[in-house]
Parts: structure tokens; C-alpha cells; sequence
């Protein structure tokens, strides 16, 4: 646990137990800094929280948790997901970084809120909300559109980041399909 945590627990079969004192502060969720738990929580909640308020004409899900090294091995895990879910080829996807997190811009989750709100639907509170939070707990975070060569139409709005070694984010596919 981290700092203001209790003492760490004993050990199991002659392995170590958990730390004491010492580590990260809890954040607003009461993740460790460095919990690896906070992706796939964060995919499970978003999962839910997303299928209830996504229009029946678009999908808005949780991203997978899968091990990256760095954004350039992020956005091909999501170059992969997303050529996989739309049935497209990988190779036919470009990607279009949208401006977010830095001083002359919004934050990331605004413009991931907004990108939503333009799809329709009620999904701008809970997006924000997951949104902010994914900003407080990860690292590397951007929103990308991914459009198919030959087209200029998105066919899905991603806001993405890293935690502890795992990608973790949200996706909305402009098409009902992916969810069904």
C-alpha cells in the first residue's frame, strides 16, 4: 500500500508481504501511484459506465489492458484494436493526434468529452468524469482519431494513456457494431 497505509502484511509461503508505509499517496480513487491494479479497474468501470449512457447508433467502450513500453507501442496496440474491431487492416488506418494536456490547449479529457458530445447521446458527464480521472492516474495521455485511408470520416475517437506499463483508455467506435 502506499504512504498512510498500514503496515505491510505478512508474506505467504516464504514469499515477502506487501509493503508498509512508504510508497505513492493515494489518489482520489485510493490508487497507489504505482498500482497496477488501477488499469484494469479502470477498464471494468469504464466498461459499465460507458454501455449504459452510449447511443444505440455508436459504441463507446474501455480500451484492453495490454503490457506497452512507450506511446509509439500505445497507439499500435490501439492501430490493432481498432483495425481488429472495425474490420479494417492496420496498415489502412492513419492516425490524427489531437492537441490536448499542454499549456496552450484544454485538457485532454475536455476534448475527449467534446469529440463524444458530437456523436450524440448522454455521454458527456460520464466521459469527462472517466476522462479526469484517467488524466490524474496515468501518463502519456492523448486523444487520437483513427481514420481509414481514403476517407475523412473517424471510425474511432480514442483517449488514451499509460499506467504502470498498461494501456489504459477509452474508444468510441462512430458504429453500433463493435459493442454487439
Amino acid at each position: 500500500m502506499g504512504a498512510g497505509g498500514t503496515a505491510g502484511s505478512a508474506g505467504i509461503g516464504g514469499q515477502s508481504g506487501l509493503g508498509g508505509a512508504g510508497g505513492a499517496p493515494f489518489d482520489a480513487g485510493g490508487f497507489d501511484a504505482t498500482d497496477a491494479g488501477f488499469a484494469s479497474a479502470f477498464a471494468a468501470r469504464a466498461r459499465t459506465e460507458l454501455a449504459a449512457v452510449s447511443p444505440s447508433w455508436n459504441c463507446d467502450t474501455a480500451l484492453p489492458t495490454v503490457a506497452v513500453a512507450d506511446p509509439d507501442a500505445a497507439r499500435e496496440a490501439i492501430r490493432q484494436y481498432v483495425a481488429q474491431v472495425a474490420g479494417l487492416s492496420p496498415a489502412d488506418l492513419t492516425i490524427t493526434r489531437q492537441e490536448c494536456g499542454t499549456p496552450a490547449s484544454t485538457t485532454c479529457a475536455n476534448i475527449f468529452g467534446h469529440d463524444a458530445a458530437k456523436s450524440g447521446g448522454m455521454t458527456y458527464d460520464t466521459i469527462i468524469a472517466l476522462g479526469e480521472e484517467l488524466e490524474a492516474n496515468a501518463a502519456d495521455i492523448e486523444v487520437t482519431l483513427w481514420i481509414p485511408a481514403g476517407t475523412g470520416a473517424a471510425v474511432a475517437v480514442v483517449m488514451s494513456g499509460i499506467s504502470d506499463g498498461q494501456l489504459v483508455g477509452m474508444v468510441l467506435f462512430e458504429a453500433a457494431d463493435p459493442c454487439h
